[in-house]
């Protein structure tokens, strides 16, 4: 069983009206991770990244795409996870714009 590290982000500012929460348990990420069951093949979307916690660990895939709503979270999230295509927005809003195929058509 792969062991994840403790996730960090405690000095990340966050706006209180957002009621942001950052996963640092590394239980828990490993449970999230191997949870998805995501194949080489896949392409993957997270919504509400955050900093890049979960991201960051995502397994092989075609490709993963992050979306987060707090600009000021962005930059941490770019250099976490480099490899990602970053959006900032409301992933609900960029979903009726830009439609995904894993999000329009679930396995």
């Amino acid at each position: 069983m792969k062991r994840y590290p403790q996730a960090t982000g405690s000095n990340i500012p966050t706006d209180p009206d957002l009621d942001q929460h950052f996963l640092t348990n590394p239980t828990k990420l490993q449970l999230l991770i191997e949870s998805t069951a995501i194949r080489p093949t896949d392409d993957v979307v997270e919504a509400g990244a955050g900093i890049g916690t979960v991201a960051e660990h995502v397994p092989t895939r075609r490709s993963l795409t992050t979306i987060e709503y707090d600009g000021n979270l962005t930059p941490y999230l770019r250099q976490r996870v480099p490899h990602a295509l970053v959006l900032q927005g409301d992933a609900l809003a960029l979903y009726a714009v830009t439609c995904y195929s894993a999000i329009c058509h679930p396995v």
